[in-house]
């Protein structure tokens, strides 16, 4: 429906200012139904034979509580115009409520005979937004000369408010602790594309026999060609020793400092001096699953674009550009190519990495898996970047050439015009191109895919 509030009669006071106000309302729902007919039957087959007679056995499991995939949206829309029409507003805000989430291959206990359905419902989700869209009339006109400006702006918070225990299980599986991994988690009341790992808080500059806390000073006797102490409690640097909430070194009942592990009792590492330091978020010596911590979402805050048109004469410049502000994407390509694990390139960033007690560098230290075990690259911090960026979409130059002309040359219409595609962009993403989108319960990655082509076009429309 539609209410043009406008061309109510209190209206008329302010007609000259508001030209036209109008307000839209909408309410729907809508069904999927992505299973088959057949998933609601039982179905049989041949398996085998017993006591010589030809067995059936059933082929599935019947779905007699499966249900269509629900979503109800509303949506309050207003229009509003100014001052002739030279200042146009287009506002959304909508809201969806789906319930009944299909998915399929949904794991089961192996004891019915079936590993898994081939349709479930597992739970429900919301999205909630708005978007505004704002456009001019012509503007700055002088002689043969006008400009118009549009923008808009959008947001769409998502937000799963329950699922199946089961489901969630399996999505939400335990931590295995190895490099590369992405831990992957849906909770509920948060949004899908969470990010989830470490706190990335450096190298440890000096290793733990250089760390200069032993109560016993004969342990710390490491000196420099200048005679000073070489240690990291002589040069106020890091090394991999336990700290408490105060930071203070937290010692064994021999005076020595607890070293740092990586999962203590499972993986059971002892950090060495050029590993990375993650932050021992509850400080008990040991980084393991309970130090892992939000770092972001892979759902951008504000997403939309704007753009211009520039006209002089039979002359037409049009650009239009796209942004996306607040997400956050895990880099996964810098990830690999600054771990020094194997022989693949690497970053030229790699020779800034640590080499000797002492050195300050944010680069761990390369460490071959053929020569021995190292954990510098985990998920953290260190490669989630922000996916802010600005598009220069298209760029479009055209010239329509005047019909008295044509007219004498037998010709009805004569443009040309010659365009770019995404032709530059604004980023601070490290990443070939930050345009990237978590993909299911999975969050935003970037594995260094091949970024979208860049094309320039030229174009001749003849009409006769």
């Amino acid at each position: 429906g539609r209410w043009n509030v406008s061309d109510e009669e209190f209206f008329e006071p302010i007609r000259g200012v508001v030209n036209m106000l109008s307000v839209r309302p909408g309410y729907g729902i809508t069904g999927n139904a992505s299973f088959g007919e057949g998933v609601i039957y039982n179905k049989y087959s041949a398996g085998g034979t017993y006591n010589g007679v030809q067995a059936i056995v059933p082929s599935n499991l019947r779905l007699t509580e499966i249900r269509w995939e629900k979503t109800k949206s509303w949506n309050v829309g207003v229009d509003l115009h100014l001052f002739d029409g030279m200042l146009k507003f287009d506002l959304n805000v909508y809201g969806k409520k789906t319930t009944d989430l299909m998915n399929s291959g949904v794991r089961i206990p192996s004891t019915t005979g079936f590993s898994s359905l081939s349709s479930a419902n597992i739970g429900s989700m919301e999205n909630e937004g708005w978007e505004l869209y704002v456009r001019t009339g012509d503007v700055f006109k002088v002689n043969k000369f006008h400009m118009n400006f549009r923008v808009n702006f959008a947001q769409n918070i998502n937000t799963i408010t329950s699922m199946d225990a089961n489901v969630l299980a399996s999505n939400n599986s335990e931590y295995t602790y190895n490099n590369h991994e992405i831990m992957k988690r849906v909770q509920i009341g948060h949004a899908l594309g969470g990010i989830y790992g470490f706190r990335y808080k450096g190298v440890y500059a000096y290793d733990y026999d250089h760390s200069g806390y032993f109560l016993d000073d004969t342990k710390n006797e490491y000196f420099k060609a200048d005679g000073t102490r070489n240690t990291a409690a002589a040069t106020g640097k890091t090394a991999p020793v336990a700290r408490d909430a105060q930071g203070n070194v937290i010692y064994d009942k021999r005076g020595n400092p607890l070293p740092m592990y990586f999962n203590y009792g499972g993986v059971n590492y002892q950090f060495q001096g050029g590993d990375v330091i993650y932050e021992d978020i509850n400080h008990d010596g040991n980084i393991d699953e309970l130090d892992i911590v939000y770092l972001g979402g892979s759902n951008p805050k504000i997403t939309g674009g704007f753009g211009f048109d520039v006209v002089y004469s039979r002359w037409r410049l049009t650009a239009n550009f796209n942004y996306r502000i607040g997400n956050k994407i895990i880099n996964m390509a810098r990830m690999r190519a600054e771990d020094m694990r194997t022989n693949v390139n690497q970053c030229a960033s790699v020779s800034h990495r640590w080499r000797k007690n002492g050195d300050d560098t944010m680069i761990p230290r390369a460490m071959s898996s053929r020569a021995g075990t190292s954990y510098n690259a985990l998920v953290s911090d260190r490669y989630v970047e922000k996916g802010d960026f600005l598009r220069l979409n298209n760029l479009r130059l055209s010239y329509n050439f005047d019909p008295k002309t044509l007219k004498k040359l037998g010709l009805s219409q004569l443009n040309m015009s010659l365009s770019g595609d995404n032709l530059i962009f604004w980023t601070g993403y490290s990443g070939l191109d930050p345009e990237h989108w978590a993909s299911g319960y999975n969050p935003c990655t970037d594995g260094n895919n091949t970024p979208r082509y860049r094309s320039i076009t030229f174009n001749l429309s003849v009409g006769f």
